[in-house]
């Protein structure tokens, strides 16, 4: 006789039943009630102490899942530990049909902060009122739900907010009422609301809340009836005041809301260190409680940086993994210093301009990036979405609007997986990707093929990147291509090694007839233009052999053919900006000629390319630009090469 399985808490938080616990029970619960299953014990267990936990388990969040034919046993460090415990009997159980038996599996994150994050910004512009009518998915309850579950589910433990200056729109502020003079009590009132319901919600999960601003900036409000600029470059007693005083009403309202802190774009750097050690962090401190603070590594130089070591004591420091993009497995060296300032250090993957808009998904890379960046130090990790500037929808052209974490499900699937462990076994990693891409893509053939794919395409687009990049970060993005001078004076990254040479040097060495000491850049682009042709081959292969999401493998196939066109786009431009005469007009016109057939892909498929101001390579660009609206300027540039 089969009957569901019972469940019995052995050891309740202090005061009652932690939210974590109670969230990750009913999740089990779901998971047992679907299967039929001999009636045994689960006896859920929050224990700490000596011994209860293998040593790898023995940290936050850490777990131990013991299973017999008569009881199972889950043992969490802590509520967080058991909700993840919970979560992983109960995906095991699911995938198996039934309870598992024998079953002894310990765990822990590597990383102790995984999160990602929500723009309540716009089109590059950070002072957004928030609001229903600019964004209404924050207001989407349903949505909400959706998403948190989708981030327990992939163990990411904290959303950060990002806006210029959030406060005003979330609590009301008696001292200066002149800073919501334009603002509606009610929707003050509707956002306080929203926020404590998503904070309940979000802590069920595990999942912190932060909110990011920036130095020095206020309400819109606050700025007319002051006279003041919309960014405040150095502190004065109005501002000190009124800063000091929406943080500490926010706090008091919100305790468990995290503040991530941009010390700029507007703070003179001589500033940096007396504003957060002397107006933030006071005003957080007299509300009593310590929310989670995180500095981020912008505006602000090591030196400021270890001033405010010390005077806080939840505090992070967050630097940028390679500048705005990702142009290599390697993390920027500096991270290694920023990282022993306090000794708690998130790494940012950020606007990723250079693989904008495309799909990209290779879990090796992917892997590699989180064991370098551990290796650098690293504590935590901050994931932006793929198009961060549109969330909760992205540019594809589709007949519904997708949402991103449906869009890019391997994207965060793949960081989270690898902020929670990134020492897992190649070979083991390799079965795991086939049997997701077996699910999602019907076949054991379309799976291979669409593995390989990611892995082939993985280095195309940060190759270009470390080789072109040309400065100005998500404004620059490499996609939309360069011209002959941009070229020809692009440095690269200057703190990532390059394996061939850069592009002054070899210009230079064509010039004065030196013999090259490494690699050229032509040869180094041939080879990621090969790697890109794997990439089409294989993606080929996975659409005819897709029997599931068939849609979803033409987009992958699309997006593949348009990262082979931008790769050989880079290579005849190249090839103009170093050869002579005919010879270099002609490749000119090649280029052209490739760009204008990836304008042509792209316009069926995507209906933007950024949703940034465009710095490169013109600042006369609309903003969104696509790339028919690139086009252009390198047909007048063929047009007057020679003249």
């Amino acid at each position: 006789m089969f009957a569901q399985a019972l469940l019995c808490i052995s050891l309740l938080a202090a005061g009652g039943e932690d939210p974590r616990v109670a969230w990750g029970r009913a999740q089990l619960e779901s998971a047992l009630a679907a299967v039929q299953a001999p009636q045994r014990s689960v006896e859920i267990v929050i224990d700490a102490a000596p011994g209860a936990l293998v040593d790898a388990a023995a940290k936050p969040e850490g777990f131990r899942i013991v299973t017999s034919k008569e009881a199972i046993r889950v043992v969490g460090f802590d509520a967080a530990g058991v909700l993840y415990g919970c979560l992983e009997l109960a995906q095991r159980t699911r995938a198996l049909g039934r309870l598992p038996d024998n079953l002894d599996v310990s765990d822990a994150p590597a990383l102790s902060l995984r999160g990602t994050c929500i723009l309540l910004m716009k089109l590059g512009t950070y002072d957004y009122p928030i609001t229903p009518e600019e964004f209404p998915f924050f207001y989407d309850k349903g949505l909400w739900t959706d998403y948190l579950e989708f981030l327990a589910a992939n163990r990411f433990n904290y959303i950060a907010f990002w806006n210029g200056h959030p406060f005003d729109y979330f609590v009301r502020l008696e001292k200066y009422p002149e800073a919501q003079d334009g603002m509606d009590p009610a929707l003050i009132a509707r956002n306080h609301d929203l926020l404590l319901w998503l904070g309940a919600e979000a802590e069920k999960r595990n999942i912190c809340l932060m909110f990011e601003f920036y130095n020095i900036h206020t309400s819109v409000y606050f700025q007319k009836a002051h006279k003041l600029p919309a960014w405040n470059p150095k502190p004065t007693p109005l501002l000190t005041d009124y800063t000091a005083y929406c943080i500490e009403r926010f706090v008091s309202e919100f305790p468990n809301i995290g503040l991530y802190v941009c010390p700029g774009e507007a703070l003179q750097l001589e500033h940096t260190a007396d504003w957060i050690n002397n107006v933030i962090f006071p005003a957080v401190l007299r509300t009593g409680k310590t929310p989670p603070i995180m500095i981020r590594a912008w505006a602000i130089d090591l030196e400021h940086m270890r001033q405010l070591a010390g005077h806080y004591p939840r505090l992070y420091t967050e630097s940028k993994f390679n500048v705005e993009m990702i142009a290599s497995t390697q993390i920027d060296p500096a991270t290694r210093d920023w990282a022993s300032v306090t000794g708690n250090h998130v790494v940012n993957i950020h606007c990723l301009g250079n693989l904008e808009p495309f799909r990209w998904n290779p879990p090796s890379y992917i892997r590699q990036c989180m064991q370098n960046s551990v290796a650098a130090g690293a504590t935590g990790l901050h994931l932006y979405p793929r198009k961060a500037w549109r969330w909760p929808f992205g540019c594809d052209k589709t007949d519904t609007p997708e949402l991103q974490w449906q869009r890019d499900h391997f994207w965060f699937e793949m960081w989270g997986r690898y902020a929670w462990n990134p020492q897992r076994d190649p070979e083991q990693e390799r079965a795991y990707w086939l049997s997701q891409l077996e699910a999602r893509f019907g076949t054991p053939k379309a799976a291979e093929a669409m593995l390989t794919l990611f892995e082939a395409d993985g280095d195309v687009l940060p190759a270009l990147q470390r080789l072109f990049w040309i400065g100005n970060d998500n404004h620059t993005v490499v996609t939309a291509g360069a011209t002959l001078e941009q070229l020809r004076n692009a440095p690269g990254i200057p703190f990532l090694p390059l394996e061939c040479l850069r592009v002054p040097e070899y210009l230079d060495a064509l010039k004065h007839e030196k013999p090259l000491e490494k690699e050229s850049p032509l040869d180094f682009l041939a080879r990621k233009l090969e790697e890109s042709t794997r990439a089409c081959a294989a993606a080929g292969v996975a659409v005819a052999a897709a029997t599931r999401n068939q849609a979803e493998a033409k987009r992958y196939s699309s997006d593949a053919k348009a990262i082979q066109l931008t790769a050989r786009y880079y290579l005849r431009k190249l090839a103009a900006a170093t050869a002579k005469g005919d010879a270099s007009r002609a490749a000119l016109q090649e280029s052209v000629d490739i760009f204008r057939e990836l304008t042509e892909l792209t316009r069926q498929s995507y209906d933007s390319l950024s949703d940034v101001p465009a710095w490169n390579p013109s600042k006369e660009l609309p903003c969104p630009y696509h790339w028919a609206d690139v086009l252009p300027l390198y047909e007048k540039e063929l047009a007057r090469y020679g003249h």
